[in-house]
């Protein structure tokens, strides 16, 4: 199960998940199924980055490449970031 289906499954069920620096925050935590629970330890960077990327629409969305007005992303040295958000919509990290 990929990140992003792990965490509408788990917004299904009523969940709210947050981070909180290199945490994970799950409220209410009671009603995450035990199964999913190892699930979300195995997974849990690839939820974190999901849960902080820029999910603003790439095309035709507002996006600056000019390096003298936009920052290098930090991540993957492309400069395309997201006017919206300031993220990085090439590997769509935030800013």
């Amino acid at each position: 199960m990929d990140a992003a289906t792990l965490i509408q499954e788990l917004e299904t069920l009523g969940v709210t998940l947050a981070t909180e620096g290199a945490d994970l925050v799950l409220h209410p935590a009671s009603r995450v199924p035990p199964d999913m629970v190892g699930l979300l330890r195995t997974n849990k960077a690839l939820v974190m980055q999901a849960l902080v990327a820029c999910h603003c629409n790439p095309v035709p969305g507002p996006a600056g490449c000019n390096p003298d007005k936009h920052t290098r992303c930090g991540v993957c040295g492309y400069i395309w970031e997201c006017k919206v958000c300031g993220g990085c919509r090439r590997c769509r990290t935030t800013g």
